[in-house]
């Protein structure tokens, strides 16, 4: 069956306990953002915005990376986020997993993290999304 299921899960409890390291990291990255467009602006000055949004859409990485409550990764290697917003993993993407902090991140060459998904079982997470990517 195409559409199989191969990982459910709910992760709510999960992500609220990592919920302060998330924001900092956003924090973070936001304030170096700021401060990037700062400097272009002093050197370019209304051209800045426009090589900020450049580099914004190219290489920055993503402040705020979409982490679902819910997914489900499917034989076909489409995740279905929460209310049923897709997500395709292919060959472009790369795998970071962090046992300690029980999560595994999708990453982007150049964009860095574009996905995060909680899981109890972050090995067998990875290795489910390894063999998709292998199949992409």
């Amino acid at each position: 069956m195409r559409n199989e299921i191969l990982f459910e899960a709910n992760v709510e409890d999960l992500k609220k306990i990592d919920k302060i390291k998330r924001v900092q990291r956003s924090v973070a990255l936001f304030a170096i953002q700021f401060l990037f467009i700062a400097l272009l602006a002093s050197f370019f000055g209304i051209i800045a915005v426009i090589l900020f949004l450049i580099a914004m859409f190219t290489f920055l990485p993503v402040p705020m990376v979409p982490t679902p409550s819910s997914y489900k990764i499917k034989k076909d290697g489409v995740i279905i986020l929460d209310r049923g917003r897709p997500f395709t993993i292919n060959k472009r993407h790369r795998l970071h997993v962090d046992e300690n902090r029980k999560f595994v991140s999708i990453k982007q060459r150049w964009r860095g993290e574009v996905l995060k998904l909680y899981t109890p079982k972050p090995k067998t997470v990875m290795k489910i999304l390894e063999k998709l990517i292998q199949k992409s």
